[in-house]
């Protein structure tokens, strides 16, 4: 179902004005070549052409390793993500 299409053009122009510099292109030829599920290979094709070393998705399923591994990206859900920041140490070190 999702959202409309005045919705998501929105949605995706907002993006687009305050995230202008994170928009990968130039991921298209390597849809082909990815073994994760056919409908999120773009998602992986974006990662390997942006030299992403981290894909962030409550959907881990299909991205097994054996199609990340090769590409040495790791797959984290949202909580994994979340509490790597709050149990990082603060820029500095110790205090």
């Amino acid at each position: 179902m999702g959202l409309s299409r005045t919705k998501t053009d929105y949605l995706v122009g907002q993006l687009r004005v305050h995230f202008a510099d994170s928009w990968v292109i130039g991921y298209e030829p390597l849809v082909d070549r990815m073994a994760n599920h056919p409908k999120d290979r773009h998602v992986l094709a974006a990662a390997v052409r942006c030299g992403a070393r981290l894909i962030v998705t409550y959907n881990k399923r299909d991205f097994p390793t054996a199609a990340t591994e090769p590409w040495r990206i790791e797959v984290q859900g949202p909580s994994a993500f979340l509490r790597s920041f709050v149990c990082a140490e603060p820029v500095g070190g110790p205090r």
